[in-house]
């Protein structure tokens, strides 16, 4: 299987080509990897999964009921002004949360192209992506829209299944997490075919879809091999944020002891930025190598199928 090769070569191009780290690091914010965490976060032996909770937390709450809504208009007819006050933050959160996936979304765009041109020994400036990615930006977004509504689709149905029979929950867990894994492959296919050929949202959703299903077998080892190198990168990650916490740790319990607190306030603060960096950096690390490689298998298959004349 040449699945397993991809890894070496994104690695490498991941380093040498830097000005694709800045894509790199905002696709994060579309969710590279939050879907497997969410179905990690399904399985909870004993007790609902973290699906389950939210769903109880919010038909528990009694928003969506007929009581909540009375609730709502009553509190809106007796003081509009502060009802006024929480629309404006959530219109507020709404506007940076919708800035936040154009961004994503265009990143997604110039890391895909942007990858494909280093690839073939041909890198083009960042702009240039940047540019292709606000094209094809609706095509993009409808294919992670699609992508995460199937993703949801299957996470929800665990959650019914949840409290039946362990031997039920293991089977539908396999099942959907076989499909989750296939969409999330599928999705970065798709995502090639509409950056590097300009399909429209439905062609190259099909042709992401023939792709996966042609180099079924590379796309099986390279979903195991992302899968290793994704926890073996987490591992390290965390490993390198505790020793690089542990100079700011000595310090700031010195500044404790000595009651230095504007000094302990700095160094917390230090840290927290330290942190934050480590954690980009491994973020954008593990989602450009994801991007990178399916991006290479695609062109690789594109290629082939164009020799072919298929």
């Amino acid at each position: 299987m040449q699945g397993i090769a991809y890894l070496p070569r994104a690695l490498r191009l991941m380093w040498r080509e830097r000005r694709l780290w800045p894509a790199a690091l905002v696709v994060t914010w579309s969710g590279s990897l939050a879907e497997v965490e969410l179905l990690r976060q399904s399985v909870n032996f004993g007790e609902p999964g973290l699906p389950t909770r939210l769903v109880q937390a919010v038909l528990g709450s009694g928003l969506l009921s007929g009581r909540g809504m009375q609730g709502f208009l009553d509190e809106l007819r007796s003081d509009p002004l502060a009802v006024g006050k929480v629309a404006l933050v959530w219109g507020v959160v709404l506007s940076v949360l919708a800035v936040l996936t154009w961004i994503s979304i265009v990143g997604q765009g110039a890391l895909v192209h942007g990858a494909a041109f280093a690839a073939a020994n041909r890198p083009i400036p960042l702009a240039t992506g940047w540019v292709e990615g606000r094209r094809r930006f609706w095509t993009v977004l409808g294919l992670n829209v699609v992508a995460k509504a199937v993703v949801a689709g299957a996470v929800v149905a665990l959650i019914p299944i949840s409290s039946g029979p362990l031997a039920v929950f293991a089977g539908a867990f396999v099942i959907a997490a076989v499909l989750v894994f296939a969409v999330l492959a599928w999705l970065k296919l798709a995502v090639a075919a509409a950056v590097l050929e300009h399909r429209s949202l439905r062609r190259a959703a099909q042709r992401g879809f023939h792709i996966l299903i042609a180099e079924w077998h590379d796309a099986i080892a390279l979903v195991a091999s992302l899968g290793v190198l994704t926890f073996a990168l987490f591992t390290l990650l965390m490993i390198v944020v505790v020793l690089a916490l542990m100079p700011f740790l000595l310090v700031l319990g010195a500044a404790q002891l000595l009651q230095f607190t504007a000094g302990a306030r700095v160094y917390v603060i230090l840290s927290w930025l330290v942190m934050a960096a480590i954690a980009a950096f491994g973020l954008l690390l593990i989602g450009g190598v994801h991007w990178v490689c399916w991006t290479t298998l695609y062109a690789k298959a594109a290629a082939g199928r164009r020799e072919s004349g298929r």
